[in-house]
């Protein structure tokens, strides 16, 4: 019998989160995000997968975002 080795996935995310007053009206907004993954590699789970016709590599994705708000 095989084994579930969708079960071995992990994944661990990392935020941080930043707003900074800079005058009475005027805030600046920071965020920024990681996730580090820990994904089955197994041809079981996978396949042969491709994403748009190449390999299929994985990536630990991340996000950054910068905001600003001035409000009246």
């Amino acid at each position: 019998m095989p084994s579930n080795s969708a079960s071995a996935a992990k994944a661990l995310e990392i935020g941080l989160y930043s707003e900074y007053q800079m005058y009475e009206n005027f805030k600046v907004f920071l965020d920024a995000d990681y996730i580090a993954t820990w994904l089955a590699q197994s041809k079981a789970v996978w396949g042969e997968s491709r994403m748009n016709g190449k390999n299929d590599q994985v990536r630990d994705p991340w996000n950054a975002n910068l905001g600003f708000v001035y409000s009246f």
